[in-house]
Parts: structure tokens; sequence; C-alpha cells
């Protein structure tokens, strides 16, 4: 489910709520979390931060077993995940661009 996306001329940075696979929450010792989930006041996912360069080329950050309301994960003041996610996405986005403008073109 997208939850977030935001574009620019060249880019389109997405936040996906992905399902996730691999549930973990044994630090809910009372089971009070897991009860607010089944009784759908939390949303338990694998959050997905994309960043697609016009040409297509795209790359993702993921964060798993993320427990919020639907939506919050994206809001101001529950940001620090998203936002680290962010800053890791565009990083990995200027890598590769800069590693396709140096790779060398040989002739056939």
């Amino acid at each position: 489910m997208l939850i977030y996306e935001f574009r620019t001329k060249n880019f389109t940075l997405t936040c996906e709520q992905v399902p996730e696979h691999d549930p973990d929450l044994s630090w809910d010792d009372t089971g009070e979390v897991q009860k607010m989930i089944d009784a759908g006041f939390y949303d338990l996912f694998c959050a997905k931060v994309s960043v697609t360069h016009k040409s297509g080329l795209s790359v993702s950050e993921y964060l798993g077993n993320c427990v919020y309301r639907t939506g919050e994960f994206v809001k101001p003041g529950s940001r620090d995940y998203f936002s680290s996610m962010v800053g890791e996405a565009i990083d990995r986005m200027r890598w590769e661009l800069q590693a396709l403008r140096n790779m060398p073109i040989k002739a056939a």
C-alpha cells in the first residue's frame, strides 16, 4: 500500500507498506501489541522506500517489523526511520548514477 509519494522533474520517491513475511513480536511481553494489530489499531508491515530516476533506474531500502497506526510511519514526529531510509535511498541512487556515468563504453 502506497503511503507517501513525492515527485520532482527527474525523480520519484515513494514509501510503501509491504507485507511482513517474518513477523517478530518477541519484544511484546504482554501481548498487548498483538491484540492491537489483531483489532486493526496497528499495522505490522515492512516499509519500502524507493527512489526512481526518470530513466527507470530504481533503488529501494527496506525496514521490517514496523508497527504503526496506518500512515503514522511518514508523519512528522514519527519520521526518524522514514527520514533515515529516504537519505539512504537517495545516497544509493547518487552512487548508482555516478557509477553509470563512469562506466566505460567499449566499441563492438
